[in-house]
């Protein structure tokens, strides 16, 4: 039975008992299990559950759906003997580098004419052993979300509750600000006041910073004078906040997010000529295959307008507005034959290039013209059409302006999220934090 052979564990129906037996090196056997914990007995009709806990690396039990007193600790823990008998080590012993969870097999032990049913949690055989037959997958009478749930929110209240200790940008940090206040002289809740004010003024830098990197200038804008009034702080005189590229960059996402890239190209060649400029360039090739795909949206959308004999046409503005007029067939053709025209510059300046990602990208884009309408005929195009692509792209843009002027190409926030999810992903991969494992960076913190 489970508990009474080498190298497990098992709770037993008839003492509820938990047993554990697994002796080290020189130990028969045949030698007596360890009772490890004591619990309600279980019969006909019951429902017994077992769970492998990894974050407090343990196993525990339920009883038709409640969590029941019996746990094993310290399973990833090699056992000792002290003199005849078995112990489970403490914690301060050392720990394995990695878990290795797969040594861990769920199984029930039970004498003949014994009718049950398992339950694993998901689809695939969950009938009777004796007759096999398959069911739907049943939910645990344990609420085990529930109970993940509460492991998750301890985590992450932790981790809000952590002193992050992050250096400020251009200031010192925080143990070496905390030095020079000291040697001003100040008193305790003076410097912990002080302290909190160089936390506070950190995160407005990285929030403000961020929307400048976005074009969002008016926002940082509103952002700063905001938190000048609640933290009755200084307003930040950083340039970002009033510098006429930001501007220029807003403009140019605008037009790209909204499907006019001509407009874009003018733009850039107006303010950022040496984008345009750099040899073999994916982002040019990229903003080309847009003004392709929106040509072909135009063709869309003048076919949707004659199918319902409104024939109304519509184009978006820099703004957003959208502008309604009448669409005549010739227009219809006119429009399809310049989508054509572009399309074979396209293949014609590209043809004699080697890159996987440029072959691949034209033959998807020219896919678009087999179809009348390829978002409601070929799912797998439809994402071309998406106006998510254009965001993509002006983010794109975006981060090329920036390199080309001397900037980063990505704002100090979003470093800062790229190395927390590094490190998370890290702590998982070597499972040395179990609890890592529970943590979402973009579903819980963004």
């Amino acid at each position: 039975m489970p508990g009474m052979e080498a190298g497990s564990w098992g709770y037993h129906s008839d003492d509820g008992k938990v047993l554990l037996f697994y002796p080290p090196p020189g130990i028969r056997n045949n030698d007596l299990p360890l009772t490890m914990a004591l619990g309600p007995v279980f019969g006909k009709g019951d429902t017994i559950g077992c769970g492998l806990d990894l974050i407090d690396e343990r196993i525990f039990y339920t009883k038709n759906g409640i969590y029941l007193d019996l746990v094993v600790n310290n399973i990833f823990l090699e056992p000792t003997k002290n003199g005849s008998e078995i112990m489970i080590p403490s914690p301060p012993n050392i720990r394995r580098a990695k878990p290795n969870i797969n040594a861990f097999f769920p199984c029930v032990g039970f004498k003949p004419i014994v009718h049950l049913q398992t339950n694993f949690g998901g689809s695939g055989c969950q009938g009777s052993f004796s007759k096999q037959q398959k069911q739907p997958p049943r939910q645990f009478l344990f609420d085990i979300d529930q109970y993940v749930e509460q492991k998750r929110t301890k985590v992450i209240d932790s981790i809000r509750c952590s002193d992050l200790g992050l250096s400020a940008l251009g200031t010192p940090s925080p143990s070496a600000s905390t030095a020079l206040l000291v040697a001003k002289g100040l008193r305790p809740d003076e410097q912990s006041k002080q302290e909190e004010d160089e936390k506070r003024r950190l995160i407005r830098r990285l929030i403000s910073s961020y929307f400048a990197y976005l074009g969002y200038v008016d926002t940082a804008k509103e952002f700063d004078r905001e938190g000048t009034q609640l933290f009755n702080q200084p307003a930040e005189q950083e340039s970002f906040l009033e510098n006429a590229e930001v501007v220029n960059r807003q403009r140019i996402g605008k037009l790209i997010t909204n499907g006019l890239i001509d407009e874009a190209f003018a733009s850039l060649r107006e303010f950022y000529p040496e984008v345009l400029a750099e040899p073999d360039s994916l982002v040019v090739f990229k903003l080309e295959c847009c003004k392709f795909i929106e040509l072909i949206r135009s063709t869309i959308t003048m076919s949707r307008a004659a199918s319902t004999n409104s024939t109304p046409g519509a184009g978006v503005g820099i703004d957003g507005d959208t502008e309604m007029r009448d669409v005549t067939p010739e227009e219809d053709d006119d429009k399809l034959d310049e989508a054509i025209a572009y399309g074979q510059q396209l293949r014609n300046k590209y043809k004699n290039d080697t890159r996987p990602f440029v072959q691949a990208r034209l033959s998807l884009v020219f896919s678009l013209l087999a179809y009348q309408d390829p978002a409601a005929q070929d799912s797998s195009l439809s994402f071309l059409l998406d106006v998510a692509e254009r965001v993509k792209l002006s983010e794109e843009v975006n981060a090329k302006i920036l390199v080309s002027i001397g900037k980063p190409s990505i704002p100090p926030l979003q470093k800062l999220v790229k190395q927390v999810m590094a490190m998370v992903w890290e702590l998982q991969d070597q499972g040395t934090r179990p609890d890592s494992n529970l943590v979402d960076v973009e579903r819980h913190f963004l």
